[in-house]
């Protein structure tokens, strides 16, 4: 109660000062005095803001692995995964001919290994060849025949047929610090010192997968910032019809924009792909926002004047238009409740964005139109004509009329419409799968299906077996063993590419079968024989090491290391997966505990498919949470704001109704969500209930005033529908232009949100008036009681005068909003 009055207090202490500074009471008006001042900081702020802006987009920089916390277990393991074994950061590069018998794979290997004395040989840690490996195989004291080599090397670095092969670069820390210079280097070396064509070379791994997001982000980034600028142009220069205020609008758009970029650069942070989206989101809420400040100053100015026309603009906008991005930033800071980091960042950056546009528009526009006033319209007598269209008006009265004439079938066909969608919500399904954040026709998309179809599977997934050596009774031999019987499990899944580990660079480890006479005539000893063979391996166990398929923890505990990979292009259920591994593995182990067997004391798994699983299972906890937290949120501003539970909850529901629709007939078609349309749902609600409460809010004034609810609904209608529907066509379409981007995330985001704003546009210029003209409309009424009456034919066919009895009003009691 004291925080209302409060707020009502100092409200009506800013009109108060406003009209002291109208009234001449003070020499000069806050504008009059400030305006020039703030218009001069801002053109000097201005090249600095885009200087923020470039250097915040040359940060863009992504990595799949750094998308969780480093609270979840499942980065934990991964950075303890890092600490022991270097890292599964490697790239993959292959070509047509890139055979065992090609030599090209020597030289990329001389050329790039860490002892070489190219410059780009420093992002390098160490470089593998099949042709490489298959020599090393052969020779002691491994000495295996060809066709056991190529089945330990199969799906991992020799093809199908035997013949196709490849070269792994495994990246160093620099390397991985500077991942577009690393792959330019694979790039430029294999085609200037090696004579393989950039056009024939193909690259797979993670690290090619993050610059490829980066590429794709990027790709028409300014082409599609560009677009969307013009389309937030052209329509406020068709809703304006001024060339001086469209330059202003736009002017504040573009430098809102900018600002936001510049934030994120001031606090140390950095721009990742889903990031890229945010100064379009913030520069369509400029333009909505700017807009609604000019219609406000024009209606005001119409009413009394040029003198003070800026401050009048400011008291009539400032609550609306502050209510309306606070609601829109609530639905953004609520994905700040996502486990993933670029949802987490994207709706705390955009969020603050927003809420600094709504400043800098309240500071740098009504300065422009003081400093710059547009030219109005004017009668035959020299009288302002209200921009208020009388032609425009008399439309939106017709529909309002339409609307209300049967509120109870609007109501029947919207809850079933929203019944049949919504059931199918408990069948969403979310992706996080790396190849879905592109096109089917991008590049990296050609040579992943080339290199899986060549080669075997992509992504990476490591099993980490922990030995005790304290503990354990097994020799070194007999551990290399339980490791490889785990390596044939993991291998006869079905969806398993290529594995390998320390048992792939070993000897035959199997025992010689004997004979009567002994192996080949001689006298055999299998306890000799296994002894000899423990004594080998042991004596080339730092080779293992070396080689990152065994370390040493520093509690005393031996880590063996079993590499496989995964396909990218699969559609792989990696929950089912995960489980399929442990679900050969785990009985295989308890089986060796059955026996007596100690010291093993656990597996981990980890690798990039385990976090790209824990990423999709978050996704959709993310959507649930973020969507909640924003429904609770708003709904409690509009309690406060209509002074009524039930006002703020019957509020949710033409801005909830989109989102059931859209989202459900998606989950009825079985379409995954990505990262992109993930964060649809709560912005969307949030850009929505801004015209919710427009609508509302002419509806109270205009029950204030003295008309029945059913009169009320179409006075508001005729006075509102317009700015709200202008309003939303300018955020849907700036942002729908993102509908060309190559990046997939970027081009559903752009989508889905046009969808959603279309149906909530439908939902607040339908569902709202039948809501508010039935028996709903009471709980919306409270503290409206008659303080002023118009004349009876307020509602009649004389446009002019209804406008000017309601917008005198409207001005005079801007202190009154709510």
């Amino acid at each position: 109660m004291w925080l209302r009055r409060l707020a009502q207090w100092a409200n009506e202490c800013l009109y108060a000062v406003v009209l002291l500074l109208i009234r001449g009471r003070m020499k000069m008006s806050f504008y009059s005095r400030f305006g020039l001042p703030i218009i001069v900081i801002v053109a000097i702020v201005f090249p600095i803001t885009v200087w923020g802006a470039v250097l915040a987009l040359q940060s863009n920089k992504n990595d799949v692995k750094e998308w969780l916390p480093e609270s979840f277990k499942e980065t934990q393991d991964y950075h303890e995964f890092e600490k022991h074994f270097g890292n599964d950061t490697f790239v993959l590069a292959s070509w047509d001919g890139c055979t065992l018998d090609d030599t090209r794979l020597d030289k990329l290997a001389q050329f790039l290994s860490p002892s070489s004395d190219l410059p780009g040989s420093r992002f390098f840690t160490k470089v593998m060849t099949g042709r490489s490996l298959f020599q090393q195989l052969s020779q002691a004291p491994t000495g295996l025949p060809p066709d056991e080599i190529s089945k330990r090397l199969a799906g991992s670095f020799v093809g199908p047929d035997g013949q196709q092969t490849c070269a792994v670069l495994t990246l160093s820390v620099e390397g991985k610090e500077n991942l577009r210079e690393t792959v330019e280097t694979i790039y430029t070396t294999a085609a200037e010192k090696c004579g393989i064509s950039r056009s024939s070379i193909r690259l797979g791994g993670p690290p090619v997968d993050n610059v490829a997001i980066d590429v794709e982000g990027e790709r028409m980034l300014l082409t599609l910032m560009n677009l969307s600028g013009i389309v937030g142009l052209g329509l406020a220069w068709w809703y304006l019809r001024n060339v001086r205020l469209t330059a202003m609008v736009f002017v504040g758009g573009v430098y809102s924009a900018a600002i936001s970029l510049a934030l994120v650069y001031a606090v140390g942070g950095h721009i990742n792909s889903v990031l890229l989206t945010m100064p379009s989101v913030v520069y369509t809420a400029g333009l909505s926002a700017a807009i609604h400040i000019v219609n406000y100053y024009r209606h005001t100015r119409a009413q009394h004047g040029l003198v003070g026309a800026a401050e009048r603009g400011v008291v009539a906008a400032w609550i609306p238009c502050s209510l309306s991005a606070g609601t829109t930033s609530l639905g953004l800071i609520s994905l700040y409740t996502s486990q993933l980091v670029p949802i987490k960042n994207f709706g705390l950056y955009t969020s603050i964005g927003v809420m600094t546009t709504v400043v800098f528009m309240f500071l740098y526009l009504p300065s422009a139109l003081q400093l710059w006033p547009p030219a109005m319209l004017e009668d035959e007598a020299g009288q302002i004509v209200s921009p208020l269209d009388p032609g425009h008006r008399r439309r939106m009265r017709g529909v309002g009329q339409k609307v209300i004439a049967r509120p109870l079938w609007i109501w029947a066909v919207f809850m079933v419409l929203m019944l049949v969608c919504g059931s199918g919500l408990h069948r969403v399904k979310t992706t996080v799968n790396l190849m879905s954040l592109f096109s089917s026709d991008a590049e990296i998309i050609h040579s992943y299906r080339w290199l899986e179809q060549k080669l075997g599977p992509l992504v990476p997934m490591e099993v980490v077996v922990q030995m005790d050596t304290r503990q354990t009774q097994l020799t070194f031999l007999d551990r290399m063993e339980l490791v490889g019987r785990m390596q044939r499990a993991i291998e006869s899944i079905r969806d398993a590419g290529g594995t390998m580990s320390a048992a792939t660079f070993s000897p035959d480890l199997s025992t010689p079968k004997r004979s009567s006479r002994g192996v080949k005539g001689v006298l055999f000893n299998e306890k000799t024989y296994r002894t000899v063979l423990n004594r080998r391996l042991e004596a080339h166990r730092d080779d293992y090491v070396q080689g990152d398929y065994l370390a040493d923890a520093p509690d005393g505990q031996e880590l063996w290391r079993i590499s496989l990979r995964v396909a990218a292009l699969a559609d792989i259920d990696y929950g089912e997966f995960i489980k399929g591994i442990e679900n050969h593995v785990a009985p295989l182990i308890e089986r060796e505990r059955q026996n007596g067997v100690r010291g093993i004391a656990g597996v981990t798994y980890t690798g990039l498919t385990p976090v790209v699983y824990k990423a999709e299972r978050e996704l959709l906890s993310g959507l649930i949470d973020s969507f909640f937290w924003a429904f609770v949120m708003i709904a409690a501003v509009m309690t406060v704001v209509f002074r009524d539970l039930r006002a703020g909850l019957y509020t949710m529901l033409p801005n909830v109704w989109p989102v059931a629709i859209v989202f459900g007939v998606l989950s009825w078609f079985e379409i995954a969500l990505d990262i992109g349309t993930m964060m649809t749902a709560s912005v969307a609600m949030g850009v929505c209930v801004d015209d919710t409460v427009h609508f509302a809010n002419w509806f109270r004034r205009a029950t204030r005033m003295g008309l029945g609810r059913r009169d009320a609904v179409v006075l508001a209608f005729e006075n509102s529908a317009g700015a709200i529907y202008q309003s939303t066509v300018i955020v849907a379409l700036g942002l729908v232009t993102f509908a060309l981007s190559s990046f997939m995330p970027t081009r559903r985001f752009g989508l889905l949100m046009c969808t959603l704003l279309a149906f909530g546009l439908v939902a607040d210029l339908v569902l709202t008036p039948a809501m508010l003209a039935g028996a709903v409309g009471r709980f919306f009424t409270k503290g409206c009681g008659p303080s002023r009456r118009l004349k009876p034919d307020i509602l009649a066919d004389s446009d002019d005068e209804s406008a000017a009895q309601l917008g005198d009003y409207a001005a005079e009691s801007g202190q009154r909003w709510i």
